[in-house]
């Protein structure tokens, strides 16, 4: 299962998710600043599960 990390998701969790083996695509690492339609997309190219804490 894939997961996006949303840059609102506390790091901590991405890491643990990482550590259980499980594939985390970070906004805050990889796409810092995009907007909300933009990290939409992503999950959705990724068919992730999209995680955010707004």
């Amino acid at each position: 299962m894939v997961l996006v990390a949303d840059e609102s998701v506390d790091f901590g969790i991405v890491k643990v998710l990482r550590q259980k083996g499980y594939n985390v695509v970070s906004i805050l690492e990889e796409f810092q600043g995009i907007t909300d339609k933009e990290v939409l997309r992503i999950a959705i190219k990724c068919k992730a599960l999209l995680l955010t804490e707004d």
